[in-house]
């Protein structure tokens, strides 16, 4: 499997969500015909996605925001094994969002249109 050489800005299907559940239920749904092991709230993450050696952990919410970022980076400082990939979840982000992220070396998904038939494309 190739891994990515750089964060990501990730975009699926335009929807909206009212609890954070039906998001990760979304995401879920459309990851893992695509080979993807889907681990609903597990170690701390909202999703761990698993497929072959790769593994994604993704902390999501309904609005884009530092908290989110926060969460997501918080577990890779506090845990010496665990997902190599952490991502977070948004219906959608600005692009200054997206940047900040990218520092953070934490991937976007995004909830609007994506064109492509695999949600997790670049792993």
């Amino acid at each position: 499997m190739n891994k990515p050489k750089s964060n990501e800005y990730i975009i699926l299907d335009e929807m909206s969500f009212a609890k954070e559940t039906d998001l990760c239920a979304h995401l879920i749904k459309i990851a893992t015909p695509h080979g993807w092991i889907a681990y609903p709230e597990t170690d701390g993450w909202d999703i761990l996605l698993v497929r072959g050696d790769i593994q994604v952990g993704i902390q999501a919410k309904l609005r884009a925001n530092c908290h989110v970022l926060e969460q997501a980076t918080t577990n890779s400082e506090e845990k010496i094994c665990g997902p190599e990939y952490h991502a977070v979840l948004v219906p959608q982000a600005s692009d200054d969002f997206v940047s900040v992220a990218r520092c953070c070396r934490v991937f976007v998904i995004e909830t609007r249109h994506f064109d492509r038939s695999d949600p997790l494309w670049f792993m």
